[in-house]
């Protein structure tokens, strides 16, 4: 079931900043993703996504533990978009939250702490949700020309993030209990950008401004 937050949460306002419109091209079939950039003034949006996102109601035959590993991700990915300290930015589809992306950035190298899609239809994934979040995380690493980009894929959760990774230019570096350390480097993220941009059509905001992704999103 989607829920839009209520009117009574407008005191608790959350900014965000729309940053660009994605439109992906598959088998004649568009899909556009919002992209806006989070601002932390207020939580409380991020913690009503962990409250209200039930992954069963969303994609049918996944095992419990399945279930709760995908339900840990967001939560991480919510927590981790609520410091100050990372870049952070959320995709929507249809004014519908669908995905949280959270990274730190730096001139050196980019950490990203965690991405998290979810279904806003009952068993359809929304495409091109994690690559357009991706290539927002590209792109500020591109226009920063840093050295490299860092994360930890896990091995034990509903789907295969090590071969994802993979094909977004990310290579094996070490592994421990269920987690894998992969990376890339400026020059492969040159390669995904164009190999991306064959299928995503990346139209940055003219003149953004701040809206209330608690009034303007459904959960």
């Amino acid at each position: 079931m989607l829920i839009r937050a209520s009117k009574c949460r407008q005191q608790n306002s959350f900014q965000g900043l729309h940053t660009a419109k994605i439109t992906g091209n598959l088998n004649n079939i568009k899909t556009n993703i919002d992209i806006f950039r989070i601002d932390k003034h207020d939580k409380n949006f991020l913690k009503l996504l962990c409250k209200d996102i039930n992954m069963e109601n969303r994609m049918p035959g996944l095992t419990k533990y399945e279930y709760e590993r995908w339900h840990e991700m967001l939560e991480l990915a919510a927590d981790e978009a609520s410091k100050e300290s990372n870049t952070s930015y959320i995709a929507s589809v249809n004014d519908r939250a669908c995905g949280i992306i959270s990274f730190n950035e730096g001139r050196k190298k980019f950490h990203l702490h965690c991405i998290c899609t979810w279904p806003v239809e009952f068993g359809e994934k929304v495409k091109f949700a994690g690559k357009s979040l991706f290539y927002q995380m590209f792109k500020n690493f591109a226009d920063q020309n840093s050295g490299k980009i860092e994360l930890e894929a896990i091995t034990n959760g509903p789907y295969d993030t090590v071969n994802k990774y993979k094909k977004l230019g990310f290579k094996e570096i070490t592994s421990e209990g269920h987690k894998v350390l992969m990376e890339t480097n400026k020059y492969e993220v040159k390669n995904t950008l164009n190999n991306l941009e064959r299928m995503l059509n990346y139209i940055p905001a003219q003149n953004p401004v701040e809206i209330r992704l608690i009034d303007t999103l459904e959960i």
